[in-house]
């Protein structure tokens, strides 16, 4: 059934002055009594957000961390009414406002992204997995993936080391991600460029690693030797033991 007019009013007014402060006055109630629900919300609020990003609030001044809470509390409209969402609107705004510039905080938004990748990931949807088969050969089988996986390009290494760290390591770095399917614990594995282009190649199309390296080759008019050939066989072998390459198809 919908909200009466009248109902739905009060709703949106009660929400107003608990995200701005604004007074405001509704029959049979008083500030006092509104004052709690402001308290409930903002402590809800600021939670959520905080236990989304342990560590840039364990590597940032309480008092920027605060102003940028409360900014985006009194200034931001929230979209999603998933409150376990809310955390990426709050790295949005950040984003989109250049806190990092403003507070002299190159790694900022990085890290929040990379925080709340990890949440994305682990809350994900279940993919539905195809057919496939665990004994093969790694280099001329065609091989199944892992699909609750992405590869994210970072300037930091945060996936290595603590932000105060990797801050002074700045550089080109990419990252597979992929979520364990029995456990749904995260995996992370720093992979080189040559590695992004085969494994999104061999997701793309039906091929074998050796037809994949060769395929690099004539593409990027770069020779692939016998050592590095078997160095790229054998990190597909890693990826196996690590259950991102789940099996054969």
């Amino acid at each position: 059934m919908l909200l009466s007019k009248n109902t739905q009013d009060i709703q949106e007014a009660v929400a107003k002055y608990c995200i701005s402060g604004e007074i405001i006055e509704l029959p049979n109630t008083s500030i006092e009594r509104l004052s709690n629900y402001k308290r409930l919300v903002n402590n809800i609020l600021i939670d959520t957000i905080e236990s989304a990003y342990p560590i840039t609030v364990a590597n940032i001044e309480v008092e920027i961390w605060d102003i940028l809470v409360q900014q985006f509390i009194q200034n931001h409209n929230c979209q999603t009414p998933i409150i376990w969402q809310l955390p990426f609107e709050f790295y949005q705004f950040v984003f989109e406002n250049n806190f990092q510039e403003q507070y002299q905080m190159p790694i900022l938004n990085e890290l929040l992204y990379f925080e709340w990748l990890e949440i994305e990931m682990f809350m994900m949807e279940d993919i539905q997995l195809e057919n496939f088969k665990t004994d093969g050969n790694i280099a001329n089988d065609i091989i199944y993936f892992n699909p609750e996986s992405r590869i994210i390009q970072l300037n930091y290494p945060l996936h290595k080391f603590i932000p105060k760290e990797a801050i002074e390591l700045k550089g080109n770095y990419f990252v597979l991600i992929f979520r364990e399917l029995n456990e749904k614990i995260l995996q992370f594995v720093q992979v080189s460029p040559i590695h992004v282009w085969l494994i999104e190649y061999l997701q793309q199309h039906n091929s074998s690693l050796s037809n994949a390296i060769n395929q690099f080759s004539i593409e990027h008019n770069f020779e692939i030797n016998e050592v590095q050939n078997k160095q790229l066989i054998l990190f597909f072998e890693h990826l196996k033991s690590k259950e991102f390459v789940l099996g054969f198809k």
